[in-house]
């Protein structure tokens, strides 16, 4: 039978969890109002609170739920984060799901991400194994991507390597953090593969590459840098002022 070690709230009012740092054997549990988990588990683990702030090794999936995460681990399994603000450290030996107002990637993540957020920003500590999916307000690629990446969102700039193609559509994402039809896209970064992208305003920075077949399509013909290969390139014109794929 797998041991369960459950992390209680001392207080309901006002509770502080927290586990210690021995290594246990089996899923490890906590919830309270704050919750703080320094240790390493064999097994899964899961947290829920107002604050939850987890550090160490977890040898499988990773479940965090609360208004404020935070997460420096390294995981044999995939990580799911829930919260208005949430940040992951570290390593995830599988996937990640993240959704959030506001959600900050400084981890290796060995397979697929998908996210949900108001802002998302990928830092160049982030590298990401597998696809990248997002819908987002307003989304940051700085770190490396060995897949693809498909993305929904009001703003965005790639200013990291992506290994695989993109598609990244500036219609904004639908409720609370829906953009409308003001979008805008920076390039600054590596698209090996490139892609497809549409946006009101699409701009590329002097540090752009691009590797494969890009269509842009656009309100206008973006200002191209000087010594910039465009030879990948193709613009279209928006249609109607919507991103739709021909």
């Amino acid at each position: 039978m797998k041991t369960l070690v459950s992390v209680m709230a001392i207080a309901a009012a006002c509770g502080v969890s927290a586990a210690g740092e021995a290594q246990t054997p089996g899923r490890v549990t906590g919830s309270g109002m704050i919750v703080n988990y320094n240790g390493a588990t064999d097994g899964p683990a899961s947290f829920s609170g107002m604050t939850v702030n987890v550090r160490g090794r977890i040898g499988g999936a990773l479940s965090l739920d609360g208004a404020r995460v935070t997460a420096d681990v390294e995981t044999g399994g995939p990580v799911t984060a829930d919260g208005a603000s949430v940040t992951l450290r570290g390593a995830a030996g599988g996937g990640a799901n993240l959704n959030g107002a506001d959600v900050t990637v400084h981890a290796v993540i060995a397979e697929n991400v998908t996210a949900n957020a108001g802002r998302i920003s990928f830092s160049r500590d982030a590298r990401i194994g597998g696809d990248v999916a997002v819908n987002a307000g307003s989304l940051t690629l700085d770190g490396d991507v060995d897949g693809a990446v498909r993305a929904r969102f009001g703003s965005a700039r790639i200013g990291g390597r992506v290994a695989g193609p993109v598609h990244l559509s500036g219609e904004g994402r639908e409720g609370v953090f829906r953009r409308g039809r003001i979008s805008r896209v920076q390039v600054a970064g590596d698209l090996q593969s490139g892609g497809w992208i549409c946006a009101r305003e699409v701009r590329f920075d002097a540090s752009a590459r691009v590797g494969g077949p890009l269509t842009v399509v656009a309100d206008s013909e973006p200002r191209w840098p000087a010594g910039f290969d465009r030879s990948q390139v193709r613009y279209e014109p928006r249609d109607g002022g919507s991103c739709r794929e021909a």
